[in-house]
């Protein structure tokens, strides 16, 4: 096996001396499609962030690409897409612009964006459904064009890693299933890509590996076995019911009357 893209051994990190994640060990290979799931409050956005660089690390080490990670210090060659709750509303950033500042991520050293990478700019909001939308400030942008925004700011770069925060949460269905089809497309080019997420039912059907975490790995594999009663259970605190259709595992609330869900496809 490869080295890992992404490594994290024995990692405890959180915010002003009080751990939001404890002694995670996580192993990313280069190409994989990795959900990471767990109730609000259990450390997902963490994880990321210590990637990032921007949480505390308090034991432990995260290395990416076999350097090590400090809290800090701004890690590059990665593409981060943050909580679409996290954008300013009121900014005035033009969208063009805002693609172009993934590419600080990155190891370019002139302060200026060439002829090239404004195309490449525009041709990314185009083929994500921006086309025509450049010039436009992202705080008048649609809860949905921002999301696909984001994702043309972290895919700029032409990274290796893409990491995404809830980038399913809050966006219409067209929204969603373009967002989707596009991390597919990114992936089989060989884009590892790590994100994480609220919604069971899609990770079930989409993603070939899928980390439980509250403050801990609770799980991680496969969905056939992760997916189970047991592992979310310790995951959320909360009794799930798990209904299987051959490959299709659908998630449903284990109360009496609860309400219907989606099955996952």
């Amino acid at each position: 096996m490869s080295s890992p893209i992404l490594a994290f051994d024995g990692v405890t990190a959180g915010y002003r001396g009080k751990p939001a994640i404890e002694a995670v060990d996580l192993h990313i290979q280069p190409g994989e499609l990795v959900g990471i799931v767990g109730p609000s409050g259990s450390g997902k956005s963490t994880l990321l962030r210590a990637v990032t660089g921007t949480t505390d690390i308090y034991a432990g080490t995260v290395t990416l690409h076999d350097r090590r990670v400090r809290a800090g210090h701004p890690t590059r060659d990665i593409g981060f897409v943050p909580q679409l709750a996290l954008v300013e509303p009121d900014t005035p950033l033009r969208a063009a612009d805002a693609v172009l500042h993934g590419l600080a991520a990155s190891s370019r050293r002139v302060p200026w964006y060439s002829k090239a990478e404004r195309a490449k700019a525009s041709a990314l909001l185009e083929r994500l459904g921006l086309a025509g939308y450049e010039r436009q400030p992202i705080g008048e942008l649609s809860g949905g064009q921002q999301q696909r925004l984001l994702l043309a700011r972290a895919m700029i770069a032409d990274s290796s890693l893409v990491m995404l925060d809830e980038p399913t949460s809050g966006v219409d269905l067209q929204t969603l299933q373009d967002i989707l089809g596009l991390l597919d497309e990114l992936n089989r080019a060989g884009t590892t890509i790590v994100l994480t997420t609220h919604d069971l039912n899609w990770v079930a059907a989409s993603l070939p590996r899928i980390v439980c975490i509250n403050q801990r790995i609770v799980a991680d594999g496969a969905p056939a076995d992760v997916m189970t009663a047991e592992v979310l259970e310790r995951t959320y605190g909360a009794s799930v019911r798990i209904v299987r259709d051959g490959d299709r595992i659908l998630v449903t609330d284990d109360r009496p009357h609860a309400a219907s869900t989606s099955e996952a496809r």
